[in-house]
């Protein structure tokens, strides 16, 4: 005999963490990238230093490579020199596949 809840509520289904669902939702409607470089913006001063808050004026994600403007040469240089540590450290807090990290 079949059970009329179960069929309504589907309980075969797999249950998923809400943290997942909500970054599928995110991604569906193209606001995860946004959220992703709204977060990594936050952290910045954490991972980069003051100076590089203070000299980074755009954050963005395009084809899973991170691109931030810096409008010292020097600073882009040193954070450059620092690329591999710095992209570890943003997979680390933010679980992003990111393959490289452009400053311009």
């Amino acid at each position: 005999m079949s059970n009329p809840d179960k069929d309504r509520y589907n309980y075969d289904k797999q249950i998923k963490p809400l943290s997942s669902v909500m970054e599928s939702m995110l991604k569906k409607f193209g606001l995860y990238t946004g959220l992703m470089e709204a977060k990594i913006d936050q952290a910045w001063e954490q991972i980069a230093g003051q100076a590089a808050r203070r000299y980074t004026v755009e954050i963005k994600i395009i084809n899973n490579r991170l691109y931030i403007k810096v409008l010292s040469a020097a600073l882009r240089q040193q954070l450059h020199l620092n690329k591999e540590y710095i992209l570890s450290k943003i997979k680390e807090l933010f679980k992003l596949n990111l393959e490289d990290i452009v400053f311009y």
